[in-house]
């Protein structure tokens, strides 16, 4: 029992650190929209339920398409990079949604902040990118 108690252990700090960061952007997100910073349960609500609803529909929509792009032939790792942008809007809306509910925004707002959040979180992905390349350049 312990290896696995440990391995346990670890996961849970890598989730509670993922959702950690998480937060911290989403709260980020809403102080540069001029909105007041949610605390951290709602902010943790809000993010968790919105990632779970984005991962399942981006699921059922890979899936679906990874069948048609096997139908007409095509790679199926195509279907995950078009899946993954399909499920944007659908996240942009659930979050939207959240937004409005449980923080009493209007909608531009709402969509404001999804906005910059997904700005600061490309703008990460595209940063490691770029060390990573460089860095695989400079070897």
């Amino acid at each position: 029992m312990g290896p696995v108690f440990g391995l346990l252990c670890v996961l849970a700090g890598v989730l509670f650190g993922l959702l950690a960061f998480a937060v911290a952007i989403f709260q980020v997100a809403c102080k540069l929209c001029g909105l007041e910073r949610p605390g951290a349960f709602a902010a943790a609500g809000i993010v968790v339920v919105s990632y779970v609803v984005w991962a399942v529909f981006e699921a059922i929509m890979i899936a679906i398409l990874q069948e048609v792009y096997r139908a007409a032939g095509h790679p199926p790792w195509e279907a995950r990079i078009v899946g993954f942008f399909v499920g944007l809007p659908c996240h942009m809306v659930v979050t939207t949604f959240l937004h409005i509910v449980f923080m009493r925004v209007k909608f531009g707002k709402a969509i404001e902040v999804w906005f910059v959040q997904q700005l600061i979180l490309f703008s990460i992905v595209l940063a490691i990118v770029a060390l990573v390349g460089v860095a695989y350049l400079a070897r």
